[in-house]
């Protein structure tokens, strides 16, 4: 047992969703914030190009007079007006016969950009790997005389550069970088608030008073955490206490028998023959006392039981959450269309069956351990196909397999049915596969489990691998025994025994493993066939 029940930030479930789902997140700001800023410089690119064709209607006329009364000096007056306009980077006009005027950064004759000065010299402009194009844009020089024709007087070109967009757009880069990286910040530290308030706490409060308990005084303890509602943690806290009673229940009884043993040892040789029944029953109940007092043990393997389904609904919760936030982003936009709204149905519907599914799962486990052993459930033995069933448990554990990229292959007719009791067959495949996740598949990725279910006439055969790290040999052998891991600390060691429990107890089966290490693992399961019709959930 470690020294404190308190995970430290690095090591904690909430951490660890955070780690993924602010991952996800930092993917989709990088996308948006890209998107903003390029859509901005275009729109203001463009803003621009309109605003040059805004010049145009301003100088047009004036220019044009100029340009058909061939008075340079004018023309150069008006040219040297616009280059003084911010947006304007240069201008070039030309006449009929062909002589150009021109002020500022143009392009020349040979098509390269070049900046002429009012004397006219000329200097090349210097290319930048960024915002080096120049933005233009050309029209025709028509005069109109006191009569209303219209004469071409030439052309002119005004230009601009991708430089002046910048300089517009460059505080709006700043202030849409800045309100990413808040954002992303405040998520962040809001996520990881809730999250260690609503999970992490709790579950340390409740290693803590497990920790607390002395199974030799269990009169008058109970376990009481701080959590809203009657959820999950709620129930395992009401489990542990009815437990509790159990156990005390149960050592007072033991308690009581030893008491009347002894006060009837003075006696015994006389009455030999008439006690020994009462001295075998007593025996026997002494026996089931020490087997309830036994069961006190497993208070400590429990939180690590619930911890998986409960991971699960926590990952998917966030998934729906983001899922709905982005849609009510593009309600807010009047942006939706059916294709996006019926994706997000279906991610919804496929999220809601995970949580469902490992809900129910964690309600089962909590159940299944309020009872006194894993055979005297309430479950009610029936008919059932197992394909359903195994696809439930992967459907439950598909984002767990995905966060490592490993897979699972199954065959198995969806006609194949055996008589038991299929929740119970449920925590057989669901243990199966976490124990491959969490210890054979440990630090790897990219791994593969098949299940390979077969039937002959008195048998169903299942046939589960893996392609992990193995089992060593000489741990073969007590594989099945409770408490037995070779992880220590991470888990109860609780999951195989109660695997063998099911099959050679409820289903009246068998159960065989075979490993070599860095070969994978196999399992082979042999649980009796369908006898005789039923109801066939």
């Amino acid at each position: 047992m470690s020294n404190s029940p308190f995970v430290s930030i690095k090591n904690s479930i909430t951490t660890q969703l955070l780690v993924v789902v602010f991952s996800l997140y930092v993917i989709f700001a990088i996308t948006v914030t890209v998107t903003h800023m390029i859509a901005e410089y275009y729109n203001t690119k463009q803003g621009i190009k309109e605003d040059l064709i805004t010049f145009q209607e301003t100088f047009e006329q004036g220019l044009a007079t100029q340009v058909y009364n061939f008075d340079d000096q004018a023309v150069s007056g008006i040219l040297r007006g616009m280059i003084k306009i911010p947006v304007i980077e240069g201008v070039t006009v030309t006449n009929l016969v062909d002589d150009k005027s021109s002020f500022g950064l143009v392009i020349d004759a040979q098509g390269s950009a070049t900046t002429i000065s009012e004397d006219g010299s000329r200097q090349p402009k210097k290319n930048s790997l960024f915002f080096s194009k120049l933005i233009s844009h050309a029209f025709t020089l028509y005069h109109i005389d006191e009569t209303g024709q219209k004469h071409e007087a030439g052309t002119c070109v005004i230009y601009s550069s991708e430089g002046v967009v910048f300089n517009k757009v460059r505080y709006g880069f700043i202030f849409i970088l800045a309100n990413a990286v808040l954002k992303t910040i405040a998520l962040w530290l809001i996520f990881l608030y809730m999250g260690r308030k609503i999970l992490s706490h709790p579950l340390s409060e409740l290693t803590s008073r497990v920790e607390e308990i002395d199974l030799d005084r269990v009169k008058d303890q109970s376990i009481s955490i701080k959590t809203k509602g009657r959820n999950e943690l709620k129930i395992l806290e009401e489990v542990f206490n009815s437990m509790l009673q159990n156990l005390d229940a149960a050592r007072t009884k033991r308690d009581e028998y030893a008491q009347g043993l002894k006060e009837n040892q003075d006696c015994l040789e006389k009455i030999v023959d008439e006690r020994t029944n009462e001295l075998l029953t007593a025996k026997l109940q002494l026996i089931e006392a020490e087997k309830m007092a036994a069961l006190g043990q497993l208070v400590v393997g429990v939180a690590h039981e619930i911890n998986t389904p409960m991971g699960i609904c926590v990952t998917s919760t966030s998934l729906l959450q983001d899922l709905t936030q982005e849609l009510e982003n593009n309600h807010q936009k009047d942006a939706i269309s059916n294709k996006e709204f019926e994706c997000y149905i279906s991610k919804n519907k496929e999220i809601t069956d995970i949580i469902m599914n490992n809900v129910r799962r964690t309600a089962d486990l909590a159940e299944r351990f309020q009872g006194v052993a894993i055979n005297q459930s309430g479950e009610q033995k029936q008919v059932f196909k197992l394909r359903p069933f195994i696809d439930d448990v992967c459907l439950s554990l598909s984002s767990t397999l995905r966060r490592h990229n490993h897979s699972i292959e199954i065959s198995c007719d969806h006609d194949i049915k055996t008589e038991g009791y299929p929740i119970a067959f449920t925590l057989v495949i669901s243990n199966l596969i976490m124990n491959s996740i969490t210890h054979g598949f440990k630090g790897k990725e990219g791994k593969n489990i098949n299940i390979e279910v077969n039937e002959n006439e008195k048998n169903i055969l299942i046939t589960y691998r893996d392609n992990g790290v193995g089992i060593e040999k000489e741990n073969i052998s007590k594989l099945f025994e409770p408490f037995f891991t070779t992880n220590m600390g991470a888990n109860s060691g609780l999951g195989m025994h109660i695997i063998y429990n099911i099959i050679t107890q409820q289903f009246e089966g068998h159960i065989q493993c075979n490993s070599e290490v860095n070969e994978g693992v196999t399992f082979t399961i042999s649980i009796p066939r369908v006898i005789k019709e039923a109801n066939v959930i």
